[in-house]
């Protein structure tokens, strides 16, 4: 007769029995815990509190915190405590919003890896910073050829955002005088001009809704992009024929952009003269160009006193009293006009010789 294996027997089945059960209630008095393949991150901020935990170890033993396999997916318990995470992914807004996977929590943020274990610092390895604004290409090492970290650059380390002195403390170590005169010029929101790859180099001004052409193209950038906060109207620069003005543009100092919503109309940085003043619209396309102020154009015939007329205007910009003379002073208010008396009526005026136009 062969002998009975010990597990078929009835003493063997009823202790198999006796132990699963307490297996069981040890595993259920515990949370699962006895199931967990390893102690999850005690680190934690301090003063921050999610949902009333500081980190992931204060509720170790409700594995049902983060584990609901038949019901839920594991992400949508991690977004029902990070509340900012889901945020930045429904607004697109954020650190977190750009990462492809970011439905996938435990890609980046794999748990159960020890009491000490980092979970942001283990994120930065599957951080992909080349969909971000921001190249790194040239920002892996300082100016002491020292690695840089994820934390030189975003010291706020509560949502990873780019302080604007971040970019500065680390850039003037380099050159400080450029530094400074930089921030004059620009302003210090290094990242509306920079991308990590030198983003204005390569920057084709064609490719805007104000292309530069004819005179525009000689004008420095911050002649029209200025931040009032940072630098002041530079002296009003005459032309070579000394005919019009150029003023800086100034941006509205509440604007952190100096390149969003410049002026594009002439008036905002070309002074009105004298000569025109209260004679044309400021539409001054209607007898401008961008290829140079003169020669002008009347009714979109291009003007020019002086070769196109049998009188020139080379003493005739300026009355006897040093005002400036201008179209409507002969004209009237029609261009093609003009009364001999005119000329009688102005050249009276001349104090030094009271006696020419009669003697004439």
């Amino acid at each position: 007769m062969r002998r009975q294996h010990p597990l078929t027997t009835l003493v063997g089945i009823a202790l198999t029995l006796l132990f699963l059960v307490g297996l069981a209630l040890h595993a259920w008095s515990n949370g699962g815990i006895a199931f967990s393949p390893g102690r999850v991150s005690a680190l934690a901020k301090s003063g921050v509190e999610i949902s009333g935990y500081s980190s992931h170890a204060n509720f170790e033993g409700d594995c049902k915190q983060c584990h609901k396999p038949l019901s839920v997916s594991q992400d949508s318990l991690c977004m029902n405590c990070h509340e900012d995470v889901a945020q930045q992914i429904d607004n697109r807004k954020g650190t977190h919003s750009y990462i492809s996977s970011e439905e996938r929590c435990a890609y980046c943020h794999a748990d159960h890896r020890g009491l000490e274990y980092d979970l942001t610092v283990a994120a930065f390895e599957k951080f992909n910073h080349t969909r971000t604004d921001f190249s790194l290409a040239k920002h892996g090492y300082d100016y002491e050829s020292s690695s840089i970290s994820c934390y030189t650059c975003h010291e706020n380390q509560a949502d990873f955002s780019i302080l604007d002195e971040s970019c500065v403390k680390c850039h003037a170590q380099s050159n400080p005088d450029f530094g400074l005169h930089h921030i004059e010029r620009y302003g210090d929101n290094c990242l509306v001009c920079h991308d990590g790859v030198d983003r204005m180099v390569a920057f084709n001004h064609e490719s805007t809704d104000f292309p530069l052409e004819g005179g525009h193209v000689g004008v420095s950038c911050t002649h029209c992009h200025r931040i009032s906060e940072f630098s002041q109207p530079q002296e009003n620069v005459q032309n070579t024929s000394g005919e019009f003005l150029i003023r800086n543009a100034l941006i509205d100092p509440e604007e952190s952009d100096p390149f969003t919503n410049t002026p594009r109309e002439c008036v905002a940085c070309h002074e009105e003269p004298a000569l025109h003043e209260n004679i044309f619209s400021a539409d001054c396309s209607k007898c401008h160009t961008t290829e140079a102020w003169s020669t002008a154009r009347l009714n979109g015939i291009e003007f020019n006193h002086s070769t196109q007329t049998v009188f020139t205007l080379d003493h005739h910009r300026r009355d006897y009293s040093g005002a400036q003379i201008n179209c409507y002073e002969c004209h009237g208010k029609q261009f093609n006009d003009f009364q001999v008396n005119t000329c009688i009526d102005c050249h009276n005026q001349d104090t030094g010789n009271p006696n020419f136009i009669s003697v004439h």
